[in-house]
Formats: C-alpha cells, sequence, structure tokens
C-alpha cells in the first residue's frame, strides 16, 4: 500500500500523458486542423506541407468554455490571406453538412482527402484529444493511400499535465476524454464494422 501511495504522483501524472500523441513527420500532402494558426501558415511557407484543410463548424459551440473555437469559413479565408496561404491550397471542409458523429467525420474526411489526391496528412489537435485521434485515424483512415500523422496543437502541453489531478477544470476535461474514448470503443467500434 505505502508503495502505491509513494507512487501515486507519478502514476496520475502517467494517466494525463497517455492521453497525448506527438508524432514527428518531416513533410505531408496536407494539414488537417479546425483552425490556421501561425504554425501551420509556417509548415506551409517552408514547403513541408501543400495544402491546408480547415475542418470548420460556422455553428460550433464548445461546452467547455476555456477552449478556443475553431475557425468559422471567414476567418479561415481571412487568416489564410494574412498570412500568404494561396486560395487554391485551402480546403475548407464543413463539418455541420450532415456529419452526426465522429465516424462519419472520417469517412467523409477520407472521401475529400482522396478526391483532392491527398496521400499523407498531419492532424493537428488539442493536445488531450490527439489520443483518440490517433484511435480513429487507425480505425478509419490510414490503409493503402492515405498515411497520417497527429502533432499537438499546443507547444508546451507537457506543462499541463503536471499536477492535473488538483485543477478541477483539467480533471474534469481528462476524465471526460477518457469516457469519450470508451464509449466509442464499447458502443462504435466494436459493434461496427471499419470502413
Amino acid at each position: 500500500m505505502a508503495l502505491v501511495f509513494s507512487s501515486r504522483e507519478f502514476l496520475l501524472y502517467r494517466i494525463g500523458t497517455f492521453l497525448a500523441v506527438d508524432q514527428p513527420f518531416e513533410k505531408a500532402d496536407a494539414v488537417v486542423a479546425s483552425k490556421i494558426t501561425e504554425k501551420i501558415a509556417e509548415l506551409y511557407r517552408d514547403g513541408r506541407c501543400g495544402k491546408i484543410v480547415l475542418s470548420v463548424q460556422d455553428d460550433n459551440v464548445n461546452w467547455w468554455k476555456f477552449l478556443p473555437k475553431s475557425d468559422s469559413m471567414e476567418d479561415a479565408r481571412g487568416k489564410a490571406e494574412k498570412w500568404g496561404i494561396r486560395r487554391d491550397d485551402l480546403i475548407v471542409f464543413n463539418r455541420t453538412s450532415g456529419i452526426q458523429d465522429d465516424i462519419s467525420y472520417f469517412n467523409s474526411l477520407k472521401k475529400l482527402l482522396r478526391e483532392n489526391g491527398i496521400h499523407s496528412a498531419v492532424f493537428y489537435s488539442p493536445y488531450y484529444k490527439t489520443r483518440r485521434k490517433r484511435f480513429y485515424l487507425d480505425r478509419y483512415l490510414d490503409g493503402p493511400g492515405i498515411e497520417s500523422y497527429v502533432v499537438s496543437a499546443e507547444e508546451n502541453y507537457l506543462q499541463a499535465f503536471e499536477r492535473w489531478w488538483e485543477n478541477t477544470a483539467l480533471d474534469n476535461l481528462f476524465l471526460d476524454e477518457y469516457l469519450t474514448m470508451a464509449f466509442y470503443y464499447f458502443n462504435k467500434i466494436l459493434w461496427s464494422p471499419a470502413v
């Protein structure tokens, strides 16, 4: 019992960091994200990605007030122009048009990527959602013709895991992420075939 108590902080830290995936990559056909950031624009300007696919929701409502919202279509086009991203290299994917859940989203995204000749993509996601993103990509997107990488949208995200269990907002956020992954794993993934 003393051993468990003494290693409690280490175990809690690892429970938090399990949610984060950050895969290195050299170059990809596209970046997929919910908003254009300076980091993404820099990848584009450096030639490390040829296209930017923005997954936007114009009716995006975050139930966590402190989380950033995704760009609207107008915001995305404005940022792209400001940071020198050619209009032809920006693909705006409106997630709200008939997409009910994450599985439908990834199936629609796979179709969009194939239609645009994209064979490799880097997915930028909030650090605590990267494990779930990798899970879905392994199940629904990776395979013949499409290679994917998952990267945290935040630079110094490991700091957020320091003593996260003492921060009510973070422990609720991480618990919600674990519950979401468990729900999809048992209810969606085990009972539906891979597409």
